[in-house]
C-alpha cells in the first residue's frame, strides 16, 4: 500500500479505537506508519482524511448487511424485509464502534463542509435504491415511490441506530418493526 492507502487504514483504525473527537494527526500516523506532511499532501486535513475514512467505513458497513448477491435473489418483501433488518440489528450489536463513531462524525456536519458534501451524495445515492435492500420491488418502479420508500428506509435506519446506542436491551426487535408497519399500512389504507 502506499501512504494514501496507509493513512485511510490508520484513519479507519482510529476511528474505531478512539473515535473522532478523541483521534489526532499524530494518532494516526502512528496507526498507519506515515508521517505528518503525507496527511497535507494527500487530503489536505485530518479532517477530510476523517471523513474519506469513515465514508469508507461506512460503504464497507453496508456491503455486510445488503450482500449484492441478495440484491438479485427474488424472495418475498416480508421474507427481504426482516432478513435486512436481522443483519442491520445485528450489526448494531457487533459494530457498536462503528456506530458510534457514525454519530460523532455527524456532529462535524456543519464544521467540515466536505463531510457534509460526501455525505449528502452518500444519501442521495441510497434515496435511489436503498429500498430494494428492504422491498422486492418491480425493477420499474416509478422513481417517486423508490425514493419515498428508501427516504424511509434511511430514516428508520438512523431512528433505530440511535435505539441500539441509547438503550440496545429495549430496541424492537425485527418482528416489532414487521408488526409496526402492518399496523401502519392497515391504518393509511383505511383513511
Amino acid at each position: 500500500m502506499g501512504h494514501k492507502e496507509d493513512l485511510l487504514a490508520g484513519a479507519k483504525k482510529c476511528l474505531l479505537e478512539r473515535g473522532y473527537a478523541h483521534t489526532t494527526a499524530r494518532d494516526i500516523v502512528a496507526a498507519s506508519g506515515t508521517n505528518l506532511a503525507s496527511i497535507g499532501y494527500h487530503f489536505g486535513s485530518k479532517d477530510t482524511l476523517m471523513a474519506e475514512a469513515m465514508m469508507q467505513l461506512m460503504g464497507e458497513w453496508g456491503d455486510q448487511f445488503s450482500p449484492p448477491e441478495l440484491r438479485n435473489v427474488e424472495m418475498p418483501s416480508l421474507e427481504r424485509f426482516r432478513g435486512t433488518w436481522a443483519r442491520l440489528t445485528e450489526q448494531f450489536v457487533t459494530d457498536r464502534q462503528l456506530l458510534v463513531a457514525s454519530f460523532e462524525i455527524f456532529s462535524q456536519l456543519d464544521r467540515i463542509p466536505q463531510l457534509r458534501t460526501m455525505m449528502a451524495a452518500a444519501y442521495e445515492q441510497l434515496r435511489q435504491d436503498f429500498a430494494f435492500d428492504f422491498l422486492s420491488l418491480a425493477q420499474d418502479v416509478d422513481m417517486r415511490t423508490l425514493r419515498s420508500v428508501s427516504s424511509l428506509m434511511l430514516a428508520l435506519l438512523t431512528g433505530l441506530s440511535t435505539q441500539y446506542l441509547v438503550d440496545p436491551e429495549h430496541a424492537p426487535t425485527v418482528d416489532d418493526l414487521v408488526h409496526a408497519f402492518r399496523v401502519v399500512g392497515k391504518a393509511l389504507a383505511e383513511a
